[in-house]
């Protein structure tokens, strides 16, 4: 398995997961909204649903505004972007290995580019991950 084909699976897998939250019947545009009548706590709402009630303690508010921030619109908007990155940043031309984005007809600039590299590294912790693709310092 080669960078791309890395990182469309992990692009494919978020994708689906938004996706089958939608299909579910699910709303986007999620928000953490606190409701009085359960103490405190807060809820992750999209429209007129309740996904989840979040404890009134710092963590619990935290996790629902992360939560929140993820709404499946906005991974699926999330995913057309990077989708979009590895397309500009292409191997020009595989065996000599240069970005189509960075290269600039002088300096030679391997590929993976940084930004394909940086990309990949959101999931360094997946098993399939190689550590060659790392970021260079």
């Amino acid at each position: 398995m080669d960078i791309v084909e890395f990182l469309n699976a992990r692009l494919d897998e978020g994708e689906a997961a938004a996706q089958a939250v939608i299909d579910a019947g699910g709303r986007s545009g999620w928000e953490a909204v606190p409701i009085a009548e359960l103490d405190g706590r807060r809820a992750l709402t999209g429209g007129s649903s309740i996904f989840a009630v979040m404890d009134p303690v710092p963590e619990g508010r935290a996790c629902a505004e992360h939560a929140a921030r993820h709404d499946p619109a906005r991974v699926l908007r999330e995913v057309a972007a990077k989708r979009k990155m590895l397309e500009l940043h292409a191997n020009g031309c595989p065996g000599i290995n240069y970005c189509v984005s960075c290269w600039n007809g002088n300096e030679s600039l391997d590929w993976p580019c940084p930004t394909v590299r940086t990309l990949a590294s959101a999931h360094a912790d997946h098993p399939d991950y190689a550590p060659e693709w790392a970021p260079r310092t």
